[in-house]
């Protein structure tokens, strides 16, 4: 693929051949020299065709994009007076000007007034969340509380261009980043994040978590750039190598600069799923989620792979694409704790009067890896679930949960209050049981692990779209056998 293809294709921002990374690395620092920064563009318009100018998309309602980053400086022309609900999650305070350019930078790739530079979706409203400190350091819990923020604030999409190896953090960091990041998935909003600038397959976060929308890097012809990392959790790529983006004038008094990494591809896809969220309001998260990613343009290597995921982004076709088919169970449902007490209206249990139920779902190593169904059984039934998954044969289980099961007991494989479980390497896996006590179960259906620590190579399936049917029936009680009486024998 050509550059002049690429730039019709990506539908981007113009100036800005690319987008950026999530993380320090990519951040800029101010240098009196002006070795980062770069002239102010002739032509918002040079280089890249504009997806937004082509649908002329209305300002006011357009919806808020948070960036998780360094701070947002209002004084940059191309983010004007759009700055909503600021935030430090480290001081609590609403002070999030930004310290180094980095976030602005961000912010410009994914929502830049037309100027000198021109965002994906240009009339979003930015929701600077500073995560950062002025060490340039940020830890999990500054990050939880920037994602619960922009949540609870009505943020439609939220980026973040950071990453941290998964191994510097705690098993209860980790817990509360995806619940977190759960949370905002299943009150309607995306969670993108870039992919880290490692070149390897190194699992880091939140990149690696379920239900986040991970951005790799590409260069110029669309492929893979070096430094991006690779891996099962990759959902698509977004130009992010030799970019020239919007900074503070404080930092280059062009008030632009060069960006390279994927911090700046990430803000690329959350732009586009902003315009999504405004045009098909009507989709869900997963459904939003899916139209990004299955809309990429596909590159080398050919298919899903763990170097560019579905592909290269594609603003046009994902807001032009036909809404994917809903699922039986609306998503989240990852555990017990998303599908009853207050989260059941979205998740009827099933067999509740009926003998026999048909459902259909899809499953993903890195960003679903559970599906789970609350079931209403009586005592002394039989009840039988059977999944087939499409395709080849996958790594599948399917187990049976007390209706005493913790609420996160199943994605932390805490098995005490599992009744029965069953899988293994098949297309066709069968549970049965005889029910010994009346009560609300839950059925879970896990795909195996993305990532085997000591097989980093190792290809797991992407998706795994499987259905499943749910039976019941009443066990009979047993004839009574005649009782046979002995002759009374006499002795004589």
């Amino acid at each position: 693929m050509t550059p002049a293809a690429l730039a019709a294709l990506v539908v981007s921002f113009v100036v800005a051949t690319g987008v950026a990374f999530a993380g320090v690395d990519g951040s800029l620092e101010p240098q009196a020299d002006g070795a980062s920064c770069s002239p102010r563009p002739d032509d918002e318009d040079a280089r890249i065709a504009s997806a937004v100018n082509a649908l002329q998309v209305s300002a006011p309602d357009t919806p808020p994009i948070a960036i998780l980053d360094t701070g947002i400086s209002a004084d940059t022309p191309e983010i004007g007076n759009r700055l909503v609900n600021p935030f430090d999650s480290g001081s609590g305070t609403d002070d999030a000007a930004d310290l180094d350019g980095h976030g602005t930078q961000v912010a410009g790739i994914a929502a830049g007034q037309p100027g000198r530079m021109r965002g994906i979706s240009p009339t979003s409203p930015l929701m600077p969340v500073l995560v950062y400190n002025r060490l340039g350091t940020s830890t999990i819990d500054w990050l939880v509380a920037g994602v619960r923020w922009a949540t609870d604030h009505g943020a439609a999409v939220v980026n973040i261009s950071s990453s941290t190896p998964s191994s510097d953090a705690t098993a209860a960091e980790i817990d509360a980043l995806t619940r977190a990041v759960t949370d905002a998935f299943d009150r309607g909003t995306l969670v993108v994040a870039s992919a880290g600038n490692d070149g390897t397959a190194q699992l880091t976060l939140p990149a690696s978590l379920p239900h986040v929308l991970t951005v790799g890097a590409s260069d110029l012809t669309g492929r893979r750039a070096t430094f991006s990392n690779t891996g099962a959790w990759i959902d698509l790529v977004a130009p992010a190598t030799s970019l020239v983006a919007p900074v503070p004038p404080g930092y280059c008094p062009s008030g632009f600069a060069v960006a390279n990494g994927t911090s700046f591809a990430s803000p690329a896809v959350a732009g586009a799923a902003a315009l999504l969220a405004k045009l098909h309001p009507e989709l869900s998260a997963q459904q939003r989620f899916d139209v990004l990613r299955t809309s990429a343009r596909d590159v080398e290597p050919s298919g899903r792979d763990d170097e560019t995921g579905f592909g290269l982004l594609d603003v046009q076709a994902a807001v032009q694409a036909p809404p994917p088919k809903k699922e039986s169970s609306p998503e989240v449902d990852d555990d017990p704790f998303y599908v009853r007490g207050p989260n059941a209206q979205d998740h009827p249990t099933l067999l509740t009067r009926t003998k026999k139920a048909r459902l259909s779902g899809q499953l993903s190593p890195a960003k679903d890896p559970a599906d789970v169904y609350p079931v209403r059984l009586k005592k002394n039934e039989r009840f039988v679930v059977t999944a087939k998954v499409s395709g080849a044969e996958s790594l599948v289980s399917l187990g049976l949960w007390r209706p005493s099961v913790g609420d996160f007991d199943i994605s932390n494989e805490n098995t005490k209050q599992q009744v029965v479980s069953t899988g293994g390497f098949s297309s066709d896996v069968t549970l049965r049981m005889r029910v010994k006590t009346g009560g609300t179960y839950f059925v879970s259906i896990e795909a195996p692990d993305a990532v085997d620590p000591d097989d980093l190579t190792a290809i797991v399936p992407a998706v795994e779209p499987y259905t499943m049917a749910l039976t019941r029936s009443t066990i009979k009680a047993p004839k009574s056998a005649k009782k046979k009486t002995k002759k009374k024998s006499t002795k004589r």
